[in-house]
Order: structure tokens, then sequence, then C-alpha cells
């Protein structure tokens, strides 16, 4: 059964985002025990990892509620997914401002150096993996909370 099949899709991909975002988590609580300066921590690895966690948790309601074409399974531009919104009934509001957080996430800059930009593993401070990781939490929940309506355990 096709629905059956992307509703089981749509729960591997919220529990790797689940995985993602617990990773980025103890990354985080390690590097805040570090004694160093805020520049000597690598807060890119826990941004990266939050940012990871949202786009499987947002592919994973896409699958959950309508299916997600091959174009949108390959796609890791988080705003390109705020469609799902249409589809979360009253969490749309919360789940776009936790999307828009990724603002300050650029994606590219958490995973390569540029010649006119810092090395990532320095340009990202504790604030933002902080933002980072409320925001992964909170489109988690938002998940979460999609498919306990439809009745799905996990």
């Amino acid at each position: 059964n096709r629905s059956s099949d992307l509703l089981d899709m749509g729960k591997m991909f919220l529990s790797q985002s689940e995985a993602d975002l617990e990773a980025a988590q103890n990354h985080y609580e390690r590097e805040c025990q570090k004694f160093h300066s805020d520049d000597s921590r690598n807060f890119a690895l826990v941004c990266f990892l939050c940012y990871e966690s949202v786009e499987k948790a947002l592919k994973g309601m896409l699958l959950q509620t309508k299916g997600l074409d091959k174009e949108l399974m390959l796609q890791n531009d988080l705003q390109g997914f705020l469609h799902v919104s249409d589809e979360v009934g009253n969490h749309d509001t919360d789940l776009i401002n936790f999307v828009l957080q990724f603002e300050i996430v650029d994606y590219l800059r958490s995973r390569y150096p540029f010649p006119s930009r810092s090395v990532p593993a320095f340009t990202f401070s504790q604030e933002k993996a902080k933002r980072a990781l409320e925001s992964a939490e909170g489109v988690t929940n938002i998940a979460h909370e999609l498919f306990q309506e439809d009745g799905q355990q996990f």
C-alpha cells in the first residue's frame, strides 16, 4: 500500500531527525563544558546537525501528509519546505517561525570554508547553536504532534 509506505518513510525521516537532534544536543553539551574561549569551540557541527534534523522532520511531515516527490527529497533549502505549514493546521505559525530561525544557520557556511569567510569550526557562536537547538526541538515536537494527531505511534 503506497500510503502505508509513505507513512513508514515519514516515520523513518522523523526517527533520523531525532537522532540528528540528539547528536547536536550531545555535541553542544560537550562544547559548552570546554574551558577555552568561545572562539575555540566548534558550534558549527551543532548548527549543521540541527539543520539536518529540521530538514528531515519537514520531509517526514510532508511524507506523512501528502507524499514527497523526488525533487523535494533531494532539496535541502528549508524555506523551500515552508509549504508544509499548510498541512499542519494550528501549528503553522510556530513551524514557520522555527524554520525562519535557520536563516542564522547558513547551511553551506556550516560545512565548508570559503575564501572570503572564516573556517566553519570558528564561525558559529554558542548563542547561534543554542537558537538552532531550540528551533530544531520545536520543529521535531510539531512533527511528533502531527503524527500523533493521525494516531501514529513511535
